[in-house]
């Protein structure tokens, strides 16, 4: 008898977790682990004990509530702990968020300096072309034209106070 594998004769609440700890070398490679975890599910990732780095590595549940062959020579070790990717994803989508609230911003900041410096040392070339004239001088701090509230001449002014 394998006696890494008592637990589940004396413990009516131990799992036995199939892990794959190498996913390009498919199931043959999976590993029986332990756990009391009742929440422990497939496709989640745990952390198991390894002989390399820091003792420590993280594997992939493939199937959970597996028979149990008490004559296998494969000791079992116990799944250390679930990892938690929800609080993970959550911080990459913040992240996500506020880069691309940073971008616009950074955009628009860079237009009204461009379109500032543009009209201080050009002001009456820009006003004399038919494409700032059109429109009924909407050409705007953003350059998106029309229904924007800033136009040239007001970035222009703003840029002198």
């Amino acid at each position: 008898m394998n006696h890494s594998l008592s637990v589940f004769l004396i413990n009516k609440h131990a799992r036995a977790i199939m892990v794959r700890y190498e996913p390009e070398r498919g199931p043959e490679k999976d590993m029986l682990f332990k756990s009391l975890d009742p929440d422990l599910k497939v496709d989640d990732l745990v952390i198991i004990p390894t002989d390399t780095r820091y003792k420590f590595t993280v594997a992939k549940i493939v199937a959970a509530d597996v028979d149990v062959d008490y004559d296998s020579p494969t000791k079992a070790d116990w799944i250390v702990s679930r990892v938690d990717t929800d609080e993970h994803k959550q911080i990459l989508a913040d992240e996500a968020k506020a880069v691309t609230r940073l971008r616009a911003i950074e955009i628009q900041q860079r237009r009204d300096k461009m379109l500032a410096g543009l009209m201080a040392t050009d002001q009456d070339g820009i006003k004399s072309l038919e494409l700032y004239s059109n429109g009924a001088n909407n050409l705007s701090a953003t350059g998106h034209g029309q229904n924007e509230d800033k136009t040239a001449a007001d970035v222009a002014a703003a840029s002198h106070t």
